[in-house]
């Protein structure tokens, strides 16, 4: 574990850049040198009976903000991994719509079967490979393509396109 992970919210700008990161690090760092203050400079301001209190508060809320940042730092991280993913795999899809286009169907198929394996959710890859299923006559592989589709929770504004394609019965010459 890095040394910035002890300090709520710092990894978060440090690493990250994120303002909320700097507001909650800086909060923490007053409220710890308000702490340290009070209890141990100034002792008179705050009761005696209190400042065990302000302690185990001071504590909690330390181990609550470290807490709070390691879940924040790991949803960002899986976003992260999820944008490198879905990066890496729009990188082929041109050449697999060209590759479409010049009818090398057997080349778009292996460019989208290998997308598709990256990231499994990419809704425009698969009705590409719908297509390409279906001028290699190969109806049913396209079907179960399109009730994969209809899962998808991603699926959004594609909804009318799969329902169109899985009205369409026929092979396309």
């Amino acid at each position: 574990m890095k040394w910035t992970h002890f300090w709520p919210g710092f990894t978060a700008f440090y690493y990250g850049g994120s303002l909320g990161g700097l507001a909650a690090s800086l909060f923490y760092a007053w409220f710890a040198c308000g702490v340290v203050a009070c209890t141990l400079f100034w002792s008179e301001v705050i009761p005696r009976a209190s400042q065990g209190t302000l302690l185990l508060i001071f504590v909690i809320t330390w181990v609550l903000g470290i807490l709070i940042t390691g879940q924040n730092e790991a949803a960002r991280r899986l976003a992260e991994e999820k944008r490198r993913k879905t990066a890496m795999a729009e990188d082929s899809l041109p050449l697999a719509q060209t590759a479409y286009l010049r009818q090398d169907f057997y080349e778009a198929e292996r460019m989208l079967w290998s997308r598709l394996e990256k990231v499994p959710e990419d809704v425009p890859s698969r009705l590409l490979l719908v297509s390409v299923l279906r001028r290699e006559k190969r109806e049913e592989d396209a079907q179960r393509q399109l009730a994969i589709l209809e899962a998808n929770p991603e699926i959004g504004p594609w909804l009318f396109e799969v329902h169109r394609e899985k009205q369409k019965k026929t092979s396309i010459n």
